[in-house]
């Protein structure tokens, strides 16, 4: 398996190669030749593009399947297929109500089918028991049998004794918690954000208070413990500012939210189509832009693909009853690009591929002669067309069906092998 990647400008910081437009030459995901007009050797595959750059490869912090009880919606193939179409070599698999990753069977279940994949995903196990949220799960069995970090999905917030329970159970072997700050008593029953679409639509909203003040406590326990705690699905300024005071007092909050919530905005509900319903939901316009800014001044560290797969029988509701989710793990980075320019391609790098490496201790390697895999090839001058035929995933709850990205990914070379798409 060999392939010859043409004038492609090199983007990884640490490769004695930065910023230099070569060829490179790719056998079974071994960098084999580096240099300028390469000759292709026999049975060779040839990869042109108009603007091609080659990056570390990305790491999608937060996605699901269905597997194992609902895997009409998405298998662990399906997903390994759709996150290696969107640049990803590693992906990590959240836990949820159908994939309860709270033992370490059920870590190992995923470790298993790995060695069959062109990615790896890798298992974040659940803080808690699903059937006791007053109970922790048991972290240190799972961390053993690899998980790599314990989340509470996209539930709301526990409660803080557990959490702080946690915690401290957690700094003892040096896990990382992933939590989800949403205070239930204020977004309950709530379908979108609570504002003039909220009134328009004529549905119940859910206050940014309900992401903002639980913010607050989570930096609060961790800062009880002196221990450093990533937040998710940060979409609210006031959250994000609290962050901010707390990172410049000299705690350690990573703040990250998902690619679709700084690509879309609550106006895009305005035809109740149910892809758009998410948690949290999606924000005002105003509020999307602060985001953005956020991403881009270092507030906010990783960004996702928050990859929810549904089944039609899930979606296809009235808007109140359907479920919330979307899937992205195909386009997430593509998404990312557009909302911050690829004038911000080094940045877009940096949340998907830099930042969630050092969080989850993986050591990428350095583009450069006999390095194996992992890297990401992207053309910056070719566009991508998303339609259903182009979709992997098992599911169809794209909120970016009939649009167009400024960019495309071209392949992933990874774990040995390489991928190439046309």
């Amino acid at each position: 398996m060999k392939h010859l990647i043409r004038n492609v400008l090199v983007l990884d910081k640490k490769s004695p190669h930065y910023q230099h437009r070569l060829d490179i030459l790719v056998v079974s995901g071994l960098i084999a030749e580096i240099g300028v007009k390469l000759t292709a050797p026999t049975k060779c595959e040839i990869i042109e593009g108009k603007n091609l750059i080659i990056s570390t490869a990305f790491i999608d912090l937060h996605a699901q399947s269905g597997e194992p009880n609902n895997s009409e919606a998405e298998s662990l193939s399906s997903l390994s297929e759709t996150a290696v179409q969107g640049g990803f070599a590693y992906i990590c698999h959240q836990p949820s109500e159908r994939a309860e990753i709270e033992n370490k069977a059920s870590v190992a279940y995923i470790q298993q089918i790995n060695s069959k994949l062109p990615i790896r995903i890798l298992p974040i196990g659940a803080i808690t028991r699903h059937d006791n949220s007053q109970q922790l799960a048991s972290l240190l069995e799972m961390s053993r049998e690899g998980a790599v970090a314990f989340s509470s999905g996209d539930h709301h917030s526990m409660d803080l004794d557990i959490l702080s329970n946690a915690i401290q159970y957690a700094k003892g072997f040096g896990g990382k918690l992933m939590v989800h700050p949403e205070k239930k008593k204020l977004s309950k029953n709530g379908q979108i954000n609570q504002g003039k679409m909220s009134l328009t639509m004529g549905y119940k909203g859910i206050p940014q208070e309900a992401e903002s003040i639980a913010i607050s406590e989570i930096i609060d326990i961790a800062s009880y413990h002196q221990q450093p705690i990533l937040i998710l699905n940060v979409t609210s300024s006031d959250g994000l500012d609290r962050i901010r005071r707390a990172n410049k007092n000299g705690q350690q909050i990573i703040g990250s939210t998902s690619s679709l919530h700084l690509a879309l905005n609550e106006n895009m509900l305005s035809e109740y189509d149910t892809n758009f319903k998410l948690n949290p939901p999606l924000r005002s316009e105003k509020e999307v832009k602060k985001l953005r800014k956020a991403v881009l001044d270092g507030d906010i560290h990783i960004v996702y693909s928050q990859h929810i797969p549904r089944t039609i029988e899930e979606k296809r509701l009235e808007f109140d009853q359907a479920e919330v989710g979307a899937i992205n793990a195909q386009t997430s980075f593509l998404a990312l690009l557009d909302a911050l320019g690829q004038d911000q391609i080094e940045r877009c790098i940096e949340v998907c591929s830099t930042n969630p490496a050092n969080y989850l201790n993986i050591d990428l390697p350095t583009l450069e002669l006999n390095a194996t895999g992992a890297f990401t090839i992207i053309d910056l001058g070719d566009t991508t067309d998303w339609t259903k035929e182009r979709n992997r995933s098992r599911s169809h709850n794209s909120p970016f069906f009939g649009r167009t990205f400024s960019a495309t990914i071209k392949g992933v070379v990874a774990h040995n092998t390489q991928a190439f798409f046309a």
